[in-house]
């Protein structure tokens, strides 16, 4: 899938806060994020992020109908993850 954003490779951190994203898949040719901050969309499915050189070392998906988080049953226990509304 092309996404302008598949360029970007060298990105560490992303905020797209408050940006009625409905897809995260543009956003795994990001294989260099150490954060990622998605509050407030519209987010249902977290995508396989196993491409990562490393899992980030914080997601924030805060306030958005994620249904499905199997995709990030394999990340390390030390990423921190926050899910809420």
């Amino acid at each position: 899938m092309f996404s302008p954003l598949s360029s970007l490779v060298h990105l560490t951190y992303v905020e797209l806060d408050d940006n009625n994203i409905t897809d995260m898949a543009p956003l795994t040719a990001l294989v260099n994020l150490t954060e990622l901050d998605l509050n407030y969309n519209q987010i249902v499915t977290i995508p396989d992020i196993s491409g990562f050189n490393s899992a980030p070392d914080s997601v924030f998906r805060q306030d958005n109908q994620i249904q499905d988080i199997s995709n990030i049953t394999s990340l390390s226990s030390s990423v921190n993850i926050q899910f809420g509304f």
